[in-house]
């Protein structure tokens, strides 16, 4: 046994035995309050149920304490089963790390028919867990709304407009738990016999169905092995009612090396199932192969990106046209990979088309790039996809800024919200199409370096889908607790709307990509199981659904 490990389960035993000794006393305080009894007579009933309401906030934190105890127990099961083997999985954001992973915290969900959230609660939470470790996880002007200001801000996207003002689609169990994915949706393709790997999906909804029956495609990245290596293609599967998909299959594009970063994309005015899938190649900056301990071995990897190319469809993905590149991995400065992640924007007032994308320097064991600068930009049209042109070089000091994800806002401004190593997202603006961008700045919005997708509804909201974890030092590197937000005010705050699935300490459940469906939201992510437990064929993609209500007003509460 590893000596180093040796003091792990003591440690976690001592925990678990102090916080369950805590829990005991606190229910036989209750209980002896008459909080909680086997029995009630009907005398006391009125009594009790007052008594058991009063203590409803104790309670629940008392079942948070439990679900702690079950938290940590699973965390030293995932780190007693790794045994500290090397990682063998990263993603399309790497750095030379093996496994660069994600998480996110700070969003608030909508309070459930009933609930209080106004200054009361809050003083007891910060009574509970101190105001300074409270701050770490509510944005600073959550701290301060009380239960009227937050139903007022809910009501802001109907103030002057009919917009929906509310969407409500949380669904939990009698304990507060949250259900997982909707009846009828699941797995878009499930990994099994020569492919161990599937990753960033993206999703479209045909124009049309004038040559084949299906409405929706997904495409993703994937492998018999591990990501990077130089068989890594794109895979594809299509639907005509988003519940049941087709056999995955291999998007016929001639490769040399690596395929990365799908994403799709239906012009506005094309043609009947006509449909866009940028992606990039790799061109060089292969990394050597690694021996680790116990005779194991990470093959040959390319680092993320390259070439941005460009192939089509006319037929809803039956056949593809030949690539083309529309920015290569030598333009600009250096030879640095370029990288692409979500969706393209049309623009309403220029009418441009805009392409976030990012410069992601390789390791210099990979490639001799390290004199030039990374940075994140936008590919913009201005002739409906005929040329591209690269614009933006922004960057910040201490933290990179990828996977840029962008959105129109109400005022006619596109925000490119980024992952970062930093803590949360930043954000940058451009005013005038695309064609520059402002500085980039730090948002609400924590962010353990991971990705995020961002889209602009139909009704003018923006939605926002994440993992909901502040901490990237988790087994899984918080990706887990899959959630969907939306914003009335173009950004500067969010309220959650859906819960999608929980996951575990055992998975990572990441990498979202959103798309609205009339009065829903779907949703279609990435599903791995942590690279040290070998947990057999457990990954893949998987697509939710997020229910979106019809449009509703809040009517004005008093101050509290």
């Amino acid at each position: 046994m590893d000596r180093r490990r040796r003091w792990v389960r003591p440690l976690v035993g001592s925990f678990a035995v102090v916080v369950g000794l805590a829990v005991t006393s606190v229910l036989l305080h209750l209980s002896s309050e008459g909080g909680i009894t086997a029995s009630i007579g009907a005398k006391n009933a009125h009594h009790a149920r007052r008594v058991y309401t009063t203590r409803a906030p104790l309670l629940s934190l008392v079942e948070d304490a439990v679900e702690t105890i079950e938290e940590v127990r699973e965390a030293v099961d995932t780190l007693w089963s790794a045994g500290g083997e090397g990682t063998l999985i990263g993603d399309a954001g790497e750095t030379g790390q093996e496994g660069a992973d994600e998480d996110l915290d700070n969003v608030m969900p909508v309070p459930e028919e009933g609930e209080t959230d106004g200054e009361d609660e809050l003083r007891r939470a910060k009574e509970a867990v101190g105001e300074e470790a409270l701050s770490e996880h509510l944005p600073a002007a959550q701290l301060k709304l009380s239960k009227g200001e937050r139903r007022r801000q809910l009501d802001l996207c109907s103030r002057n407009n009919t917009r929906p003002s509310f969407f409500k689609s949380l669904s939990r169990t009698p304990r507060g738990k949250i259900k997982q994915i909707q009846s009828g949706i699941g797995w878009v393709s499930h990994d099994g016999g020569h492919i161990r790997y599937s990753h960033m999906s993206t999703i479209v909804r045909l124009n049309g169905v004038a040559q084949t029956s299906n409405n929706w495609m997904v495409v993703w990245q994937t492998s018999a092995t591990i990501e990077g290596v130089a068989d890594q293609h794109l895979s594809m599967s299509t639907s005509a009612d988003s519940a049941k998909w087709d056999t995955a299959r291999r998007v016929p594009i001639r490769q040399k090396q690596a395929l990365w970063s799908p994403v799709l994309f239906v012009p506005p005015r094309g043609d009947r199932d006509e449909v866009w899938l940028f992606y990039t190649e790799s061109t060089n900056c292969l990394r050597a192969e690694r021996r680790l301990p116990h005779g194991r071995r990470i093959p040959p990897r390319y680092a993320p990106g390259g070439d941005v190319k460009l192939v089509k469809t006319f037929d809803g993905g039956r056949s593809w046209s030949m690539p083309s590149v529309i920015l290569a991995q030598s333009d600009g400065t250096g030879v640095v990979p370029k990288v692409i992640a979500n969706q393209v924007v049309v623009h309403r007032g220029t009418g441009n088309w805009v392409l976030p994308y990012w410069r992601e320097k390789a390791p210099p064991e990979a490639c001799k790039n390290s004199n030039s600068p990374a940075f994140a930009g936008a590919l913009v049209s201005s002739d409906q996809g005929q040329s591209w042109r690269a614009k933006g070089q922004t960057r910040v000091g201490g933290t990179w800024l990828i996977e840029g994800t962008a959105v129109e806002r109400s005022d006619g401004s596109i925000a490119c919200l980024y992952r970062t190593s930093a803590g949360r997202l930043y954000q940058s603006v451009s005013y005038d199409g695309g064609e520059s961008w402002g500085g980039a700045d730090p948002t609400s919005v924590p962010n353990p370096d991971s990705k995020v997708n961002a889209i602009t509804l139909t009704t003018g909201e923006l939605a926002l889908a994440f993992n909901d974890s502040p901490d990237n030092s988790k087994v899984n590197k918080g990706r887990a607790r899959l959630r969907v937000a939306v914003s009335c005010d173009g950004g500067q705050r969010w309220v959650t709307i859906s819960e999608l699935e929980e996951g575990s300490l055992r998975y990572y459940i990441h990498y979202p990509t959103l798309v609205q469906d009339g009065n829903r939201l779907l949703v279609v992510y990435s599903v791995m199981g942590h690279p040290h437990l070998h947990l057999g064929d457990v990954g893949g993609i998987k697509i939710a659904e997020v229910p979106l209500q019809p449009p509703m007003r809040l009517a004005a509460e008093p101050e509290d």
